[in-house]
């Protein structure tokens, strides 16, 4: 252990500053080198079929040699942090470390160490024979062996786009991995970053968020990180891409159909119903006009719509479009589910009549008639032949006072029935 050591404008064959071989572990914690020179190997130190060597806090500044400032061949395991190498000159590549071990192990460790302004052929800085692993930043790697072009300060390559590292000894652009469907991963991603609400993403190692899929019309996500679109539900629609909910359909109407990607899809309610709520799927959601009413409206959305019958009118069964007509001889109120007849001595002779006519004097009409075809009590038939029609337009004609000690207390009495001698 030479821990701190200084070895500053030196000069040898191999290891300007310092050459071992055969030893047994070696710690040279905050040792520099500066200015040395070597003819042969290791312009700062030189070691070779040894144990282990740990450099924690060294600098390797301006020296000048054939191959590698720090030439380690044969060596157990290395620990090479937080040191520098800057300004070093090598004839050949590599210009700063050179490393091989003797052992099969890959926990060798190089962790935030600086190289810059090195200089080789090829502008090689670092040759590792045998496994160096870097502590790397998240998101980041270095390779494990082979050769180190140029200047870095700590790892220096970024984990590939569609990949992502959630490790610190990444040895290929790889890294942990692909990134997951559902996500998207740019270039030195760390975790996997979700695909927003309204897209989608099926598939791995996918690099930006322009590549999630935004949901077609008919779909939507409301949640980030999927791997697929939902259709939606019958009662609601999409008519845009890249949707996070699916809207509700108009009230006064039905959606049956699920995944609609527009409001076409929707189906007003038939006249004689009605709809007050928007999202419904069946048409058992459009609810019918009460008997009594009636509405011709289509897309109905309130029970206002839905019109009391008019006098003369009525509704017996609910979901009507119009109210129908009363019968000759009958008739109804405002809001009515059937027709009554009229009552004796009144009439309706057309259909829809909204009340019942009196018979003009002196005729009278049974229950329900559609005209006055009799005389009155007080009055008798003078011609029991004669027709409805023309006993109707000449009641006086055709009825008679009723003679003294005659009965014409009954209506629709006739000369037969009065019991008197024409």
């Amino acid at each position: 252990s030479l821990e701190g050591a200084s070895f500053s404008e030196c000069t040898a064959i191999n290891g300007g500053g310092m050459a071992v071989v055969n030893s047994g572990d070696i710690s040279l914690d905050g040792a520099s080198f500066s200015d040395c020179t070597a003819g042969s190997y290791a312009g700062g130190m030189y070691v070779r079929d040894s144990g282990d060597v740990s450099l924690e806090g060294a600098s390797v500044v301006r020296c000048t040699t054939s191959q590698a400032a720090l030439f380690l061949t044969g060596i157990g395991r290395l620990a090479l942090t937080n040191s520098q190498f800057v300004d070093n000159i090598a004839s050949q590549a590599p210009a700063a470390l050179f490393f091989t071990s003797r052992i099969a192990a890959i926990d060798s460790i190089l962790r935030n160490t600086s190289f810059l302004r090195n200089s080789a052929p090829g502008n090689i800085t670092i040759l590792a024979a045998s496994p160096l692993t870097w502590d790397c930043p998240l998101g980041s790697w270095m390779p494990n062996v082979g050769q180190i072009e140029g200047g870095l300060s700590g790892c220096n390559r970024k984990c590939a786009e569609g990949h992502y590292g959630s490790a610190s000894d990444h040895s290929t652009s790889d890294c942990s991995g692909p990134c997951w469907s559902g996500h998207f991963c740019p270039e030195g991603s760390v975790l996997p970053q979700k695909c927003p609400a309204g897209t989608h993403m099926p598939n791995r190692r996918a690099a930006n968020i322009s590549d999630c899929f935004l949901c077609a019309p008919g779909q939507y996500q409301p949640e980030s990180g999927r791997e697929e679109c939902l259709p939606c539900a019958a009662g609601s629609f999409s008519p845009n891409v890249g949707s996070a909910t699916c809207e509700a359909c108009p009230k006064g109407g039905v959606c049956e159909d699920a995944g609609a990607a527009s409001r076409l899809v929707w189906q007003a309610c038939p006249a004689g119903s009605f709809n007050p709520n928007r999202g419904s799927r069946s048409s058992a959601a459009c609810e019918l006009c009460p008997i009594g009413t009636a509405s011709a409206a289509l897309g109905s959305v309130s029970r206002k719509t839905c019109e009391p019958c008019e006098p003369g009118h009525f509704a017996a069964t609910p979901g009507l479009a119009k109210c129908e007509r009363c019968e000759p001889g009958t008739t109804s109120g405002v809001g009515s589910s059937a027709c009554s007849e009229c009552a004796a001595g009144t009439y309706t002779a057309n259909t829809g009549q909204g009340e019942c006519t009196r018979c003009p004097h002196p005729l009278s009409s049974g229950s329900g008639d559609i005209t006055c075809s009799f005389c009155k009590e007080g009055f008798y038939l003078q011609n029991a032949t004669a027709v409805p029609d023309d006993i109707f337009r000449f009641p006086t004609d055709y009825c008679k006072l009723c003679p003294p000690n005659a009965n014409c207390a009954t209506s629709n009495t006739t000369l037969e029935t009065l019991g008197i001698p024409r």
